[in-house]
């Protein structure tokens, strides 16, 4: 197959890609809202560029993770539209991508605002502080 097109279509390609499944894929409309719920958090929490890092990077994470499961759960369908044990396996299989993503997520998540109120609660230093005190992303 020939491949004739220029970036600009490439890009627009990719959006209406993403506009099909944030309209089609009630998961991922799920997961963006948990996802500006964390930016608001961020935002009230004041926090730091590394931490801004972290909660960005497991964040696309747990959102490709959904697109690629959907992508996955589409291709299925299309091959086999009848119900199937294998591609049941498959489908289940690709789901636990998100399933996983969206743990590790959380845990990320958990980390960063014990991290913040851990000297409120336990009366002690930031154990995360301390231990990244001298690192510096700029």
């Amino acid at each position: 197959m020939k491949r004739s097109h220029n970036i600009y279509k490439s890009f627009y390609f990719a959006i209406m890609g993403l506009l099909v499944a944030l309209k089609e894929e009630r998961n991922l409309k799920i997961q963006l809202g948990i996802f500006f719920l964390l930016l608001t958090i961020g935002f009230i929490l004041r926090f730091e560029p590394f931490e801004w890092t972290i909660v960005l990077l497991s964040s696309s994470i747990v959102i490709v993770s959904e697109m690629i499961n959907s992508v996955i759960e589409r291709i299925m369908d299309y091959i086999n539209p009848e119900f199937d044990d294998r591609i049941k396996t498959i489908k289940d299989m690709s789901a636990s991508f998100v399933l996983i993503a969206c743990l590790f997520s959380i845990i990320i998540f958990l980390i960063l605002i014990l991290n913040r109120f851990a000297p409120y609660i336990f009366g002690l230093n930031s154990c995360f502080n301390n231990h990244f005190k001298d690192f510096k992303l700029t």
